[in-house]
């Protein structure tokens, strides 16, 4: 089934549409609006194309087609979108200038930083810059930003996010009523932010996961090269002090944050001379607020964009984590009370009907199910928690999520066990202790804790009781729902009750009865599923013989015992890698899966359809669909063709609502203050500065 076009993308790419016979609609196109979409002529072809200014005498052309009935709309969107659009290209095209200039000079960061601040383009290029920073700032209003988000519909480079970094600063500097030179000057420093990336390896860029610890430390480097290709004669700007520190946090958070005030403080003063927080004094305030405000600019603009690793977030998830970073110490609260202030003015409903989601992971608390044996057709080496207990095994040698592991798998593989005892340094010898105490790794069988994620939620609801108080219980039986059933999951929610047995509860009779149907239910969700992987069903031949049994195949691949379960034939290629004759008949079974050693647990992801926003500040009901299914094809299958996962999301948790609202509101800050990395801020300008903002 195609999925349903996102009414949003329409609005971002047309704007909206505007009748003809519509007086306030014709009043709204003379406020500065262009044409979005091509305006036919009757004859096939047309009268107007996008990008035309809407005047009077344009009006009056639109009215002439619309009285012979050729046209009874238009779209039309505001012309500085086209005008933000095309300065940010130009100025796209200004980094692919300075780009080659790095690119065919010296490797060496500081001659090449010499090579760039000497080159008399690269001044030309800043002067470009900047004239189209005052071009777009006459322009730009609260949705201006919003404008741009279709420079995101691919994957960006440097350049791109730098610019949509810059138009965000542009929106905080206008919240905050600066005038245009201290604007120009601010979004100026942080357009040039990330210039030390030119220096960081593509490869490394593009990684589309994951950074390993030699990328990381390539990564945190770009602070330091952006600084000194920015670093000007022996003389600190705003713009290389910005490169610097944007990836500082504003609290001492252990483990967060990098830049000038950390990572190379002794580097800057030991080998560059550079004392930096005299050199910050001698800045005044802006050397403060500029990286600060950088780094919720910056920060804003890596969620929105489409990169690698990662697909677009939207403004739901954006302020999620905005606001706990924020309740952490990264951001300066002043500053992101301010950003938060314009975010939520240009973005009011951030739950709208129709939109996927992913599950908030601030949200869930994990839950450990009841013990259940597991039983495996070959041995396997495994060392469960009980023995690693009669070992003695210290359990500081493992962090929290190996903890989960091993109560989720039964224990630790042994070779895993020895790598962590080498690389924590500890004196202790597993072989030893496995013949002192008579331990086996080998194991048939094991004790796992099956993992769920554990969530508060409200649903309308019906319990057994109040089913047996509206005599429903064989009503219900007479439309094959099982008593015994509704009694064991003790009642059944509203919208099952309609959906499937067609039946409506009318409000009076549960006022009759004095029943509410909003009722406060813990639900747990799997947090894990056995399932083999798309790209092993494909490495094995397996796509060709699925789609003849008429089984869809989603990114995530399929559900192991609905492989088993549907009795689906092995592919030749499986037969061959079992050693078996290509023309054997055999099923696929659990323990060819394991013969095959096809990984098949895997975290599930979770997404949130929403059905209604309820009021607007963070409450709506929604619908839990495992990452990669679609909401129709649940709601309207038939239950034979849904796998259990899909059968218990929607028939025994269903539509149910969430409240949101404390994720998505300016925390408390009070408790956040600058960390001692950072130095004291400029007393004389403290109070001016509180009195701008």
């Amino acid at each position: 089934m195609a999925t349903p076009p996102n009414p949003d993308e329409n609005a971002e790419k047309y704007g909206r549409e505007y009748f003809l016979d519509n007086e306030k609609d014709k009043k709204a196109l003379l406020n500065n609006l262009e044409i979005s979409k091509p305006v036919p002529n009757g004859f096939g072809g047309y009268a107007l194309l996008p990008g035309e200014p809407i005047t009077e005498s344009l009006i009056h052309q639109l009215e002439v087609l619309f009285a012979k009935k050729f046209i009874t709309s238009i779209m039309a969107r505001p012309r500085a979108r086209a005008q933000l659009m095309k300065a940010a290209q130009k100025m796209e095209k200004v980094f692919d200038v300075i780009g080659e200039i790095l690119d065919s000079g010296p490797k060496d960061i500081d001659a090449a930083s010499c090579a760039l601040q000497t080159n008399p383009e690269f001044k030309e290029l800043k002067k470009a810059v900047e004239n189209q920073i005052r071009d777009v700032y006459h322009l730009f209003n609260d949705s201006a930003i919003t404008y741009l988000r279709d420079l995101n519909n691919h994957h960006p480079n440097t350049a791109n996010h730098s610019i949509i970094t810059g138009f965000n600063e542009m929106e905080l500097c206008h919240e905050m009523g600066l005038n245009e030179d201290r604007l120009v000057q601010r979004v100026m420093a942080v357009v040039t932010h990330d210039l030390g990336k030119t220096k960081v390896k593509p490869e490394t860029l593009n990684w589309p996961g994951r950074l390993n610890p030699s990328q990381w430390e390539e990564m945190q480097f770009h602070p330091l090269m952006g600084f000194k290709l920015l670093y000007q004669s022996k003389k600190l700007d705003i713009a290389a002090i910005t490169a610097l520190l944007h990836h500082e946090w504003y609290a001492t958070v252990p483990g967060k944050g990098y830049g000038g005030l950390t990572l190379f403080r002794d580097h800057l003063l030991n080998d560059m001379k550079i004392d930096l927080p005299k050199a910050m004094e001698d800045l005044g305030p802006e050397a403060w607020d500029l990286p600060q405000e950088c780094a919720i600019a910056d920060m804003v603009s890596a969620l929105e964009e489409i990169r690698a690793y990662k697909k677009r977030i939207g403004p739901f998830k954006v302020l999620v984590i905005m606001m706990q970073d924020a309740a952490a110490g990264h951001f300066n609260p002043k500053h992101i009370r301010i950003w938060y202030k314009a975010y939520r003015r240009k973005n009011p409903y951030l739950l709208p009907k129709g939109l996927c989601v992913g599950l908030p992971r601030e949200i869930e608390r994990k839950y450990f199910g009841k013990a259940r044996i597991k039983r495996f057709s070959t041995p396997r080496s495994i060392l469960t928690p009980k023995e690693l207990a009669q070992m003695k095994i210290p359990g500081s040698l493992f962090n929290p999520f190996q903890i989960e592991d091993m109560r989720r798998q039964g224990g630790i593989h042994p070779d895993t066990l020895r790598a962590l005892i080498k690389q924590k340094h500890i004196d202790f010898s597993l072989d030893g202790a496995l013949t002192r105490l008579g331990i086996s790794p080998l194991k048939w069988q094991v004790s796992i804790q099956p993992q769920f994620i554990e969530l508060d939620i409200k649903v309308e609801w019906l319990s057994y009781n109040d089913l047996v108080r509206l005599d429903m219980i064989n009503r219900l039986k007479g439309r094959a729902f099982d008593p015994v059933a509704l009694r064991d999951e003790d009642g059944i929610s509203l919208d099952r009750i309609k959906r499937r047995g067609g039946i409506h509860i009318r409000p009076h009779m549960l006022r009759e009865y004095d029943i509410s149907p909003i009722k406060k239910r813990t639900i747990r969700l799997p947090a894990y599923e056995e399932r083999v992987d798309a790209g092993m069903l494909e490495r094995f031949g397996m796509i060709p013989i699925l789609e003849k049994a008429d089984l869809a195949i989603k990114k995530y691949g399929i559900p192991s015992e609905e492989l088993v379960s549907r009795h689906i034939p092995l592919s030749r290629i499986a037969l061959k890698q079992l050693g078996l004759p290509e023309d054997s008949q055999l099923n696929f079974t659990d323990q060819i899966l394991q013969k095959l050693e096809i990984s098949r647990e895997y975290k599930i992801f979770y997404d949130m359809h929403v059905v209604e926003e309820v009021d607007g500040v963070g409450k709506a009901k929604v619908f839990f669909l495992r990452e990669g299914d679609h909401y129709d094809e649940i709601i309207y299958r038939k239950p034979k063709k849904l796998d259990s996962l899909q059968l218990l999301l929607r028939d025994k948790i269903g539509i149910i609502e969430i409240d949101f609202s404390h994720l998505l509101d300016m925390p408390d800050l009070s408790h956040i203050k600058p960390g001692k990395h950072w130095p004291p801020y400029p007393k004389v300008l403290e109070s001016i500065e509180d009195i701008n903002v």
